[in-house]
């Protein structure tokens, strides 16, 4: 199979999948046939995708990072299987028995009994730094036991990440590109879209609508999807991988830390694409492993905003083929690679894009109908409260805020979420509405719960697999203003009150009776943490001056002198 070949077999399925531009590599028998970009990295400009152009290698980042591990382990710096705990003493997962036993291993092997929980940093973004993921894992309710099966898990290799950092005195990108990137020559891939942005020479991705999708954050995807890579880069990657030294003669990896990295660890689920020529084995680290028609493959596959992505190698035969990309969630990434392996194996070629193409169309056909319906169920009671009782802060302590906010028409609630500020809100139920994230075909919703003093709680099942997450309304944050008028002395009758300031705090004391901290729900309603059936509501006339206090459930109190506020 030549390289005109190959060249048009992979336009003929960039058209049947629609996609805009593709990277693409193949090798065959350690030998570069093609590295090159196809169609358009920028539909609004109609620029080309060249060999040079720079595409999100998604979740293949993965295998980075655990080829920096087997580095370190090569170094004496890590064990396989050795806790995780004895290299970061505050690791913690929600599971004390898991967290004094998951090793490197777990991590890279996705065995560490936590569900995907994607949400708790934006769908795979970075907003938060490896170290505060770290941080928050405690609080993540796990699905399994440790290692009783495999679960895909982003989180665990950003904690991967950190722990590279953490041994070397720097982060998982300088370990990257010092141990990995700059011995190969790969010296455009990179760890962040702004960086790539100043090449002028990189991608634009697109949702399976063809829209663009829209840049948030910083750009920056960390361990466990951040790095972006070029066709001339991913060759060098791939023959790296098929353990060919560089024109130096450079060999990065070692053939134990090859074998390290491409043994089963755990067995990975067939899934519900069920292909009689593909038989799983196992997921090893950073990489799936396979039988495809008699021949041991790896491979991983990769899906992020605007990119998919496909490595995949047939070690023994020195073959490999590289794919990603600029749309969300293609099966061109899978159809391609075992097309082109069929032929470097000189097997009778299967009709991988029919059936790719036939499995995305169902499942996706799926989504939509299934969210369409959903949204087509008539709605039912209207809210049990004004929408404002509804505003606020809602905070979980791995997950983070939820900012739910009155539109300015005043009759919809608007919800802000890691940067997600374009979320589509629609009332569904009494306290439920459905929630549609810009990008993604998942429809969710969200619940509000209410206490003895309104509103208290916001759930959303962001993780399948666990229960719904409880997100706990904040105090609300006052001016030293709305502050400054609550302050002063009240009297009901023979009984006086104070409300005075106590650092950063409002407290209300009947002296010898009861002291009480507030905390603010609105500027004039307050509660008190701790004490579920006391509440403090002020009421002010026009003019804003407070006219009576009650103090729930002793009474109600009037001013009877104001103090410096």
């Amino acid at each position: 199979m030549d390289g005109t070949e190959l060249r048009a077999l992979v336009e003929a399925e960039r058209e049947r999948f629609g996609v805009a531009g593709l990277s693409v590599v193949v090798i065959r028998d350690g030998e570069v046939v093609v590295a090159d970009g196809f169609g358009t990295r920028d539909k609004t400009d109609d620029l080309p995708a060249t060999p040079t152009t720079l595409f999100a290698l998604a979740s293949d980042t993965k295998h980075f990072v655990a080829a920096a591990c087997a580095l370190l382990v090569e170094d004496g710096l890590l064990e396989w299987d050795r806790p995780v705990r004895d290299y970061l003493p505050d690791f913690a997962l929600h599971d004390p028995h898991a967290t004094a036993l998951v090793t490197l291993r777990d991590l890279l092997a996705h065995r560490t009994g936590l569900p995907r929980h994607d949400a708790l940093n934006a769908w795979s973004g970075t907003r938060l730094s490896p170290e505060e993921v770290v941080r928050r894992l405690r609080h993540l309710q796990p699905s399994a036991a440790l290692r009783q099966t495999y679960q895909y898990n982003n989180l665990a290799y950003v904690t991967a990440g950190h722990l590279l950092g953490v041994l070397t005195g720097g982060d998982w990108e300088t370990v990257v590109q010092t141990r990995l990137l700059d011995p190969l020559g790969m010296t455009a891939t990179c760890f962040s879209r702004e960086v790539a942005e100043k090449t002028g020479d990189i991608a634009v991705g697109y949702d399976m609508d063809g829209v663009a999708v829209p840049k948030r954050g910083e750009g920056r995807r960390g361990p466990a999807g951040g790095i972006l890579s070029n066709a001339e880069d991913v060759a060098r990657w791939l023959l790296a991988r098929l353990g060919r030294p560089t024109e130096g003669g450079c060999r990065v990896l070692s053939d134990a830390a090859l074998t390290a990295l491409t043994t089963p660890s755990i067995v990975e689920p067939v899934g519900l694409a069920r292909f009689p020529e593909i038989v799983k084995t196992g997921y090893a680290l950073g990489t799936s492993t396979v039988v495809y028609r008699g021949v041991r493959v790896v491979h991983h596959g990769g899906n992020i905003d605007g990119f998919c992505s496909d490595l995949l190698l047939a070690p023994d035969r020195g073959h490999a083929i590289g794919v990603v990309a600029n749309i969300s969630g293609s099966g061109v990434r899978d159809a391609i690679p075992l097309a082109v392996l069929d032929r470097l194996l000189g097997l009778d070629p299967l009709p991988w894009g029919e059936r790719w193409h036939a499995l995305m169309s169902s499942y996706r056909g799926g989504a939509l109908a299934a969210r369409d319906q959903l949204r087509a169920a008539p709605e039912g009671g209207p809210p049990s409260r004004p929408l404002a009782d509804f505003a606020g802060r809602y905070a979980h302590p791995a997950y983070d805020v939820v900012d739910v906010s009155v539109d300015p028409g005043g009759d919809a609630l608007r919800v802000s979420y890691h940067g997600y500020d374009d979320i589509e809100v629609t009332h569904k139920d009494v306290d439920v509405w459905d929630l549609q994230v810009p990008g993604y075909d998942l429809a969710l919703t969200m619940s509000f719960r209410a206490g003895p003093h309104g509103v208290e709680d916001l759930v959303i099942p962001l993780e399948p697999m666990v229960d719904p997450i409880v997100f706990v309304r904040e105090p609300a944050v006052l001016t030293d203003a709305e502050v400054s008028r609550l302050v002063g002395a009240y009297s009901m009758g023979d009984i006086a009150l104070d409300v005075a300031r106590d650092g950063d705090l409002l407290v209300a004391e009947i002296p010898g009776m009861v002291r009480a901290v507030l905390q603010a729900r609105d500027a004039l309603r307050f509660t008190v943490p701790g004490r579920s059936g006391l509440s403090v509501t002020f009421t002010v006339d026009d003019a804003g001056r407070v006219e009576r206090l009650l103090l729930a459930p002793f009474g109600v109190f009037a001013p009877s002198a104001a103090v410096d506020g």
